[in-house]
């Protein structure tokens, strides 16, 4: 069988192709890895995500949260938008199909130039065009974010089903503010004193000690119930017991 020079050139284009793909997912990889599912993006990265083929879908958001923009709702949009990604790379960390990547204004001002984008923030899903995934045209899908007023749920659940991939949100725990309860709420204190986590008086529960200089271990808890949410209250419980 006689292999011509354009069957030649074609089979080589075509591992060309196939290798830059491979080198793009895999910076990509990398960066989410080191940012809790998020790339952070410029204008070289983008231009791959826009003129080149993908075998991946990218989910981007175009904001501007640096303060000289004044733009409270990218800062508004920006934590949910965050918390999705997080949740789909806790639960697929090794996923090369789907990826998050935000672009700043000042990161990025000839791409927002070139897409004719005059306000933000916008998300965009740009859909993989090639391999099992691919889908025939190159256009974006532009999410309607309702002015910002969204869930990370309703995020969550729009872009599963664009890409078939289940996104199902995790709540972490902000060990910052429990740490914070922890330290104002007499916990410190209970552990070096070794004391009790409550009291009984003829075989009652007691919860409060009426003497100033001392508590039991579940005051901590009933001051970081008035201070912080339930879930808070409960990771302060966990510890103490």
């Amino acid at each position: 069988m006689k292999i011509t020079l354009q069957k030649v050139f074609l089979i080589l284009c075509f591992f060309s192709h196939v290798f830059s793909t491979q080198v793009v997912i895999q910076d990509f990889l990398k960066k989410k890895k080191t940012n809790n599912g998020i790339i952070q993006l410029d204008s070289k990265s983008m231009n791959s995500v826009i003129t080149k083929q993908r075998n991946y879908t990218m989910v981007i958001m175009f904001t501007a949260t640096e303060e000289q923009y004044n733009c409270n709702l990218c800062k508004k949009l920006e934590p949910i938008f965050k918390l999705v990604a997080k949740s789909q790379y806790k639960t697929y960390p090794k996923s090369e199909e789907l990826f998050f990547g935000i672009l700043e204004f000042s990161d990025g001002p000839e791409v927002f130039e070139k897409l004719q984008l005059t306000a933000v923030p916008i998300i965009m899903l740009y859909p993989a065009t090639i391999g099992p995934n691919g889908s025939r045209g190159n256009k974006p899908y532009i999410l309607n974010i309702k002015n910002g007023d969204i869930s990370s749920n309703w995020l969550a659940q729009v872009i599963s089903q664009e890409t078939k991939q289940s996104i199902r949100i995790i709540h972490f725990i902000n060990y910052g503010k429990a740490s914070i309860l922890i330290f104002n709420s007499g916990y410190m204190f209970t552990r070096i004193r070794n004391i009790s986590f409550n009291g009984y008086n003829n075989d009652i529960p007691i919860y409060i000690l009426e003497i100033f200089n001392s508590q039991y271990g579940i005051e901590s808890l009933i001051i970081s119930t008035t201070c912080e949410n339930s879930l808070l209250s409960l990771s302060l419980f966990l510890i103490i017991k």
